[in-house]
């Protein structure tokens, strides 16, 4: 382990700026170009695979040619992690953890309002519209292109960005003081896994001696399992260019599709080795638990479809299309993060108690922040995000309880990410989703609905993207010469870059190119039909939804049993965590990559106990590694090549 030059423990320095925000720059260029113009995506929900692939090349491109100008030019061990922090925080934003959701729902109202969808009369008027483009032909030519010899109008979107700022820095300012607030407590006491950072520790491994290749790439099961992804996704990329060319159909998406009778659910199976790789690395009994629910919520959903079961029309990221499964899982859910804080009381407790008075035993000199400061920050966040809530049109209470659900299922998403290390597809259920069946529509006056509304553009990103990858950077300070503050500062930096790379790359796009014509699906007609789906809920959903929520009592009651059970018989196998995300469509498609990283480690622990796991690590190392690899060259032949693509699946 290294220090910095005076040998104190590494802060932030230039070398660390300049090195990540000009690869944050590049990464988030990256993200939104595959996103908009290629099959193959450079992002997979809020997880920035643009990220790692930039991460590699700065540690085995960049730092040996700094190296090679002047040596102390070169990054070491500690200031490269660094570096990791800036570029995986700063690419979290280029998509859906920031940019991806936010322009595009500030872009799509005005746009596609029509007299036949009627959204002026239904929705927007009741919006608050000082947040939104004062004028159409801003957004007009954001969709369409600008017209030529006419400048961008940029700055249609100053004043709407300026009063966002506002929220933005409240909702992640909040997301950073509970993040410090709680560091001590998943890294120190609970001893959570993070298996996310492994991969970036490995790869830096031998940097302070001067090795610029780690042990782990002198490996040779390494190179085995990057050639298995290599190889086989090479099928496909051959056969994107050349149709005649046979694919390997036992990897990657969709190499079974299993209905067992005409009336079931399609059980599509997809093997990715990227999952593998990263299942390697998660506890056992969590692997367990995802694939086991994950099977069960298949053949429950399966049974409600065949005796014709509902709870009503699915509605806005219910996940696999079931309402009665995603609020069942919401209930887990919610469970999951009471029970989680239930652990953590003792420590809550020291916290506000070092807090208040100065005193008790927590020693907070080493963390982020003090704990005053901590939860000072918090108060005064979350103060701020419920005044701008209610100037946004909500009702007080209404802006709180949103603002409650918003973090609560960004604690949720947190603490599954740093224990499971993924989280496909988000959470089942979204904060606005929650309020809508509590309340109904009718509950909310119409302009406390149309907040409602607005305040997802931003609150969905920042409430399942922003906090995890700010809570898997304090890992990287847990025994190493890092200070945990210079953790934070990296965080916060490249949240701060990517956040305005990849608004003005969006926007930049959108006047050139214009958006309407980008492939991707979800950027081009995802807020079109949020919008739809609103106007739906509000025409169609003006009461609570009573079986929704009769689900989700279902759903907490189970998973409390499931957690009881965990914490009181030693023997118990199955982690609950599985119950709280096993309906969610991510989770279905990818049970058996579970299921082989399930079965492969058990297998090993089983005949060479810990040291043959670990000696096994680099071929998932490598299986992980080969994945982004081969994904990034099937991008680049995407941009030669053109339309209708490659597409390789993450």
């Amino acid at each position: 382990m290294s220090n910095d030059r005076n040998g104190n423990p590494q802060g932030i320095n230039l070398k660390i700026l300049l090195v990540g925000a000009g690869a944050v720059a590049l990464a988030c260029l990256l993200s939104i170009y595959a996103l908009m113009d290629s099959a193959t995506k450079l992002s997979s929900d809020w997880f920035p695979f643009a990220a790692a692939i930039l991460f590699v090349f700065v540690l085995f491109a960049v730092n040996p040619l700094l190296s090679l100008c002047n040596k102390r030019w070169a990054l070491n061990r500690n200031e490269m992690l660094l570096v990791f922090v800036l570029l995986f925080c700063g690419a979290s934003m280029s998509t859906s953890g920031f940019a991806f959701n936010f322009v595009a729902q500030l872009a799509t109202p005005h746009f596609y309002a029509s007299d036949g969808n009627q959204w002026q009369t239904k929705l927007i008027q009741d919006l608050p519209l000082w947040l939104y483009p004062s004028t159409y032909e801003p957004v007009e030519w954001f969709w369409r292109g600008r017209p030529a010899g006419q400048a961008a109008p940029y700055s249609a979107w100053l004043a709407p960005f300026a009063h966002w700022l506002i929220l933005a820095v409240a909702m992640y300012g909040a997301m950073i003081a509970i993040v410090s607030i709680l560091r001590k407590q998943w890294v120190e006491n609970e001893r959570l896994n993070f298996p996310l950072m492994e991969v970036p520790c490995a790869l830096t491994e031998g940097l302070d001696q001067g090795r610029m290749i780690p042990p782990v790439l002198r490996n040779r099961l390494f190179w085995i399992g990057f050639l298995v992804p290599a190889v086989f996704y090479s099928t496909h990329i051959l056969n994107g260019i050349s149709p005649a060319f046979p694919r390997a159909m036992f990897i990657g998406k969709d190499i079974l599709n299993v209905r067992p009778s005409e009336n079931w659910e399609l059980f599509r199976i997809h093997l990715l080795p990227v999952l593998v790789g990263f299942g390697f690395l998660v506890n056992r009994d969590i692997l367990l638990s995802i694939w086991i629910f994950g099977v069960l919520a298949y053949f429950e959903k399966s049974l409600m479809k065949v005796f014709g079961y509902s709870a009503g029309p699915a509605f806005f990221h219910e996940d696999f299309k079931s309402p009665a499964l995603a609020f069942q899982s919401l209930g887990a859910v919610l469970v999951y993060v009471v029970a989680g804080m239930y652990m953590a009381r003792n420590h809550l407790k020291a916290v506000f108690r070092k807090a208040l008075t100065g005193g008790g035993p927590l020693d907070d000199s080493q963390e982020v922040m003090r704990a005053r400061s901590s939860v000072l920050l918090l108060f005064l966040c979350i103060s701020t995000a419920w005044i701008f809530c209610m100037k946004m049109g909500m009702a007080p209470g209404v802006a709180a309880m949103l603002l409650f659900l918003s973090f609560v299922l960004s604690l949720a998403a947190t603490r599954f990410i740093i224990e499971a290390g993924f989280l496909l597809y988000g959470l089942p259920v979204p904060a606005v989703g929650v309020m809508i069946a509590l309340y109904g529509t009718a509950g909310f006056e119409a302009a406390c609905f149309g907040g409602i509304v607005a305040f997802v553009a931003l609150g969905t990103g920042a409430s399942t993207g922003g906090m995890p990858a700010l809570a898997n950077m304090m890992k990287l300070g847990d025994g190493r010469p890092i200070r945990r503050s210079a953790i934070m500062q990296a965080a916060v930096i490249g949240i701060l870059v990517g956040a305005l790379v990849s608004l003005w790359i969006t926007l930049q796009y959108g006047y050139e190119t214009g958006a309407i014509n980008c492939v991707a699906g979800g950027f081009r007609d995802g807020g079109k039909g949020f919008f739809t789906k609103m106007v739906y809920a509000k025409e169609n959903m003006p009461f609570p939804s009573d079986l929704r929520l009769v689900w989700g009592a279902v759903g907490a009651g189970i998973m409390t049993v499931l957690t009881i059970c965990r914490y009181t018989f030693s023997w118990w196998p199955i982690h609950p965590i599985g119950f709280a995300v096993c309906t969610g469509l991510g989770i279905q498609f990818s049970v058996f990559a579970f299921f082989i990283a399930w079965a492969s480690k058990t297998i090993l622990l089983k005949v060479g106990g810990v040291p043959l796991y670990t000696k096994a690590k680099p071929f998932f190392y490598g299986l992980l590694l080969g994945h982004i690899g081969i994904i990034f060259i099937g991008w680049i032949v995407d941009m030669i090549k053109g339309p209708p693509g490659v597409n390789l699946y993450w």
